[in-house]
């Protein structure tokens, strides 16, 4: 609309200066064209606005409301998509995202293919930031199913599209080793993810960027997430000492308190792990009580993030036999889950499996057994793969899960 008003009173001054037929002719042409391009535009800045609606409601953890939001959206994005590609790509992008955070992956997936495959058709957006993401997005998917192959790949498609834009040592580039990093510490390939994340901490350190107040903010958050990345790499590795010095050089970093919440978080949240790791246990659920009440800051309806942190607490609780304080944790998290995520979603079989794991402590082997055989469906319809006989590694995947990147 101001865009609208701005133009509008550049004709007034232009009709009191120039009353020339032949002018005024030309410029009714000129409104004309004006006009029509701003109506047939109404339904994308529509579509836009609803998408902000849809993007608060998953912010706030509402998962399905957004969701019921984003498919209406769709449904006119594609009504409208024979003049513009835009707001369907965009619509595709949000709901695959949506579909992701509830572990809905082979619905992310289909979504994110959709986007990518009208980029290459129509040719829109193929070499743009926005597609970076998108390949960034799908590389998570094929993550969180061990597809490391395909995982790699997208994150250098997002790699090589990025360095067209931008130069080597800046924050979005380095973004794209991170991911790379990460692909090599979930295969315990824990030296090859070091010098990804040791790159990236080299480059930052060294970037002519810092200075530039434009940049800032994304280096701190980058900075921070890598060194929380280290410290889970030497965490891992039951190096406890080199752990603790890379999580706390976090707090040294001044963050944003919106942007950075989630690694402070998660900096606290290690912290506790490490020292419940050496058997510290007041310590350890000191630091969890911290990373809980940074969080609740927030106010999510339904939070992954609490979850995450209940769950910690409530394996302490039950490596030192308070079964009931474990229990507690246990089924808060799950609830959490239960509505926030999908049932296909990793995290929610770590909830099924550590509510075996405790009813298997007390001797209640008919609800463990019951809580196993869901945990195991649950991660086979994350697989894709419905063979309920199949053996997984819970504590890996529990543990390696629970650290995705933004």
């Amino acid at each position: 609309m101001k865009k609208i008003s701005e133009f509008l009173y550049i004709i007034k001054r232009f009709l009191v200066r120039n009353a020339h037929p032949t002018k005024m002719k030309f410029l009714c042409i000129i409104i004309t064209i004006f006009i029509i391009f701003n109506l047939i535009n109404i339904p994308t800045y529509l579509v836009i606005a609803c998408n902000y609606i849809s993007n608060n409601y998953r912010a706030t953890g509402n998962y399905k409301e957004a969701e019921r939001y984003y498919s209406n959206i769709l449904f006119f994005s594609k009504k409208i998509s024979w003049f513009n590609k835009n707001p369907l790509i965009y619509t595709l992008d949000e709901l695959a995202r949506n579909s992701y955070n509830q572990g809905k992956y082979k619905e992310a997936k289909n979504y994110f293919e959709q986007s990518l495959h009208i980029r290459q058709v129509f040719r829109v957006q193929l070499y743009n930031i926005n597609t970076a993401n998108l390949y960034d997005d799908l590389g998570n998917i094929y993550q969180n199913q061990d597809k490391y192959s395909k995982a790699e790949s997208c994150y250098n498609n997002a790699l090589n599209i990025r360095i067209r834009f931008y130069k080597k040592d800046n924050p979005y580039v380095l973004t794209s080793y991170v991911y790379l990093g990460n692909i090599y510490e979930d295969q315990g390939k824990y030296e090859k993810a070091e010098t990804f994340y040791k790159k990236v901490i080299n480059d930052l350190n060294n970037s002519k960027l810092q200075s530039n107040t434009n940049y800032s903010q994304a280096i701190s958050f980058l900075k921070m997430h890598v060194l929380n990345r280290l410290g889970h790499l030497y965490l891992n590795q039951g190096k406890y000492k080199e752990a603790e010095n890379f999580y706390k050089k976090e707090f040294l970093i001044k963050p944003d308190p919106v942007l950075n919440n989630r690694i402070i978080v998660y900096a606290y949240n290690d912290l506790g792990n490490l020292y419940r790791d050496q058997n510290k246990y007041k310590e350890a659920i000191n630091y969890y009580n911290q990373a809980l009440y940074i969080r609740k800051k927030t106010k999510m309806h339904y939070d992954p993030v609490i979850a995450d942190i209940l769950d910690d607490l409530g394996n302490i609780y039950q490596n030192n036999y308070k079964y009931k304080e474990s229990k507690a944790c246990y089924e808060q998290s799950f609830n959490i889950r239960i509505k926030a995520l999908a049932f296909s979603h990793p995290d929610t079989a770590c909830s099924y499996i550590n509510l075996s794991s405790l009813y298997k402590k007390q001797q209640n082997n008919k609800e463990a057994d019951i809580y196993y055989q869901r945990a195991i469906l649950s991660r086979s319809a994350s697989l894709s793969l419905y063979k309920p006989s199949l053996n997984f590694d819970f504590n890996l995947l529990c543990n390696k899960n629970r650290r995705g990147f933004f």
